[in-house]
C-alpha cells in the first residue's frame, strides 16, 4: 500500500508533464518553428533563403559545443535552476533578436538562443529527470516525455505563421519567447526536483527503493575521460549517431527522393506527414517495450527498421510500396529518443547519464551535418540517390559491427532512491 502522501498523483508524473511542455516549447519553437521565420526574414533583409537557413547549422554546432558543459550542469543539480537559466538566456536571446537592426544579428542571435533553449529546456533535462523519477516504468516515461518534441512539431508551425502573417516575424518571436517563459518558468519552478529523495519518495511512488533494476555505477566514477576510453560509449555513439543521421537526412530529402520515385509533390510532401504520426506511435511502443525487452535489442530493431527502409528506396519501389514502407523510419525515429535515455541510464547509471549523452553529441552532430550534405551532394553529381543509399547501408553494417562490443548493463547500486 502507498503512503497517504502517495495515494492520488505520483510526483514524477507531474515532472513528467512540465518536461513535455519544455520539449514542446523548444522543438516548437527552435526547430519546427524555424522554417516560418526563414522567408520574412529573408525578405526584410534581402537575402537568400540558403543564407537565412545556415543558422540552423550554426545552432546545432553550437549545441553540440554546450551539450557536455550543460550534461555536467544537470548532473550535478539543480535541473530546475540549469531550466530556469536556460530559459532566460533563450528569452533574452529572442527579445534581442526581435530589436536586432542587423541580419549578422539576427541570426547570431537565433543560432544562441536556439542552441541554448534546446540544451537546457529539451531531451537532455527531460531524459535525466525521467532517469531519476522513474525506475521500472523508465521507458515508458521516457517515451512520453518525448512525445513533447511531437507536439512542438504539430503545433507551433500552424501557430508561428498565424501570428507572423497577423503581427510579422518580430513581434512573433518577442511574443512567444516572453510567453513562453512566463508559461513554463511557474511550473519548472514548483514542480522540478532533482530526485524523488527531495521529497522524500521513491522511484516510481514506490514505498521503497526497488530491489535492482537497470543501471550503472555512480557520477564519480564515469568521469568525461574515462567514458571516452569506455568501448561501449563509442559504440554507442556510433549507433546512435549513424540512426540519428541517417533518419535525419531522409526526412529533410524524403519529398525530392520521393518526387525522383514519380510521386506528385502534394503526395511526396504527405510522405513527411505520415512519418511524423509513425514516430508519435514508434515513442509509445519502444517506450513500453523497453521495460519488458532488453533495450539492446530494441535499438538493434529501431536500426534494422531504418535500414530496411533506406533498402526499398534503393529497390526504386512503386507508390504504394512507398507510402507503406515509410512507417518504418517513422517508427524508429520515435524510438531514439526513450532509448537513448534508457540505455545510458542502463549504462552509467542515472547519475552520469546527462554528462554521458551531452558528450556524445559533438561526436553525432558532425555525423548528422555530414549525412544531411550526403543525399543532395550524391544527387548534384550523380542524378541519383542510389550512391548515397549505398553509404547509408554501409553505415549500418559499421553500426551492426559496434552494437556486438555493447557490454551487459550492470546492476544499479540499491544505495539511494534517486538512481
Amino acid at each position: 500500500m502507498a503512503s497517504r502522501g502517495e495515494t492520488r498523483v505520483f510526483h514524477g508524473w507531474k515532472i513528467l508533464c512540465t518536461v513535455l511542455g519544455t520539449q514542446a516549447f523548444s522543438s516548437g519553437m527552435f526547430i519546427y518553428g524555424f522554417g516560418v521565420l526563414q522567408i520574412p526574414i529573408a525578405e526584410e533583409f534581402g537575402v537568400s533563403r540558403s543564407a537565412v537557413s545556415l543558422t540552423i547549422s550554426a545552432s546545432m554546432l553550437l549545441g553540440a559545443l554546450l551539450a557536455p558543459f550543460t550534461g555536467h550542469l544537470l548532473d550535478r543539480g539543480p535541473i530546475r535552476g540549469v531550466m530556469l537559466l536556460a530559459g532566460m538566456i533563450t528569452t533574452l536571446g529572442y527579445t534581442a533578436m526581435a530589436l536586432a537592426p542587423s541580419l549578422l544579428a539576427v541570426l547570431a542571435l537565433y543560432a544562441v538562443a536556439s542552441a541554448v533553449g534546446i540544451q537546457g529546456l529539451g531531451n537532455v533535462s527531460a531524459a535525466k529527470l525521467m532517469g531519476n523519477w522513474f525506475r521500472r516504468n523508465r521507458g515508458r516515461a521516457l517515451g512520453f516525455a518525448a512525445l513533447g518534441t511531437s507536439f512542438g512539431g504539430l503545433l507551433a508551425p500552424p501557430i508561428l505563421a498565424e501570428c507572423v502573417t497577423r503581427f510579422g516575424w518580430r513581434a512573433t518571436v518577442g511574443g512567444a519567447a516572453i510567453g513562453g517563459l512566463l508559461v513554463l518558468a511557474v511550473p519548472i519552478a514548483t514542480m522540478i526536483r532533482d530526485h524523488p529523495r527531495d521529497l522524500g519518495l521513491h522511484p516510481d511512488g514506490m514505498t521503497d527503493s526497488p530491489v535492482g533494476g537497470p543501471g550503472a555505477s555512480s557520477s564519480s566514477s564515469w568521469t568525461a575521460s574515462r567514458l571516452l576510453r569506455e568501448p561501449g560509449f563509442l559504440a554507442l555513439a556510433v549507433v546512435f549517431g549513424i540512426l540519428m543521421a541517417t533518419n535525419g537526412a531522409l526526412i529533410a530529402h524524403l519529398p525530392p527522393i520521393a518526387m525522383e520515385l514519380g510521386l506528385a509533390p502534394t503526395s511526396a510532401a504527405g510522405l513527411v506527414s505520415i512519418l511524423s504520426v509513425a514516430a508519435i506511435a514508434g515513442k509509445l511502443l519502444f517506450g513500453f517495450a523497453a521495460d519488458h525487452v532488453d533495450r539492446r535489442l530494441l535499438l538493434a530493431g529501431a536500426s534494422a527498421l531504418v535500414a530496411t527502409f533506406v533498402g526499398v528506396l534503393a529497390s526504386e519501389p512503386p507508390a504504394g510500396w512507398l507510402a507503406a514502407s515509410v512507417l518504418l523510419p517513422g517508427l524508429a525515429l520515435g524510438g531514439i529518443l526513450p532509448l537513448w535515455g534508457a540505455i545510458l541510464c542502463d549504462y552509467y547509471g542515472t547519475e552520469s547519464m546527462a554528462g554521458a549523452m551531452g558528450l556524445m553529441m559533438p561526436m553525432m552532430v558532425t555525423v548528422q551535418i555530414a549525412a544531411m550534405q550526403l543525399l543532395p551532394w550524391v544527387y548534384d553529381q550523380s542524378g541519383s540517390y542510389q550512391s548515397a543509399f549505398r553509404i547509408m547501408l554501409g553505415a549500418f553494417v559499421i553500426a551492426a559491427a559496434a552494437m556486438m562490443k555493447l557490454r551487459p548493463p550492470a546492476p544499479e547500486p540499491q544505495a539511494g532512491d534517486g538512481g
